[in-house]
């Protein structure tokens, strides 16, 4: 997906951002989360699509927040270390769990599947606890 896709979705990316950044954040969810869950299944491209982005955003994100931290790239508001940026963080997480609730649940899906949770979703010191 483009970054023109985020766009329109109402994701907020900085202008920073590039398209190799999203085609890496894409495939590593695809990865560590779609591939285990997702297996064979014929799962409608929306769907897949959806969660894809959410998680993908989710990632962004966090890697822009830990390059700031790590001093190679300028703090802006989203990757800044305030509050509102962890409450961001949170409100996608929440999503992101929302949407991979809803790709589990889809037929042939494995709903039981171990995934490799490399946004952090189900680390609950950080995000949602279930």
């Amino acid at each position: 997906m483009t970054k023109q896709w985020y766009l329109e979705r109402g994701y907020k990316l900085s202008a920073q951002i590039e398209e190799a950044e999203i085609a890496r954040a894409e495939a590593d969810v695809e990865a560590a989360y779609i591939a285990p869950i997702v297996g064979t299944a014929n799962v409608p491209t929306d769907i897949r699509q959806k969660v894809v982005g959410s998680l993908a955003f989710l990632l962004l994100l966090q890697r822009s927040i830990f390059a700031t931290r790590a001093g190679a790239k300028v703090k802006t508001g989203y990757n800044s270390q305030d509050a509102s940026a962890w409450d961001v963080l949170q409100q996608e997480a929440a999503a992101c769990h929302l949407a991979l609730e809803t790709l589990r649940k889809q037929p042939g899906a494995n709903a039981e599947a171990e995934v490799c949770d490399i946004c952090k979703i189900y680390f609950k010191t950080n995000f949602i606890a279930l």
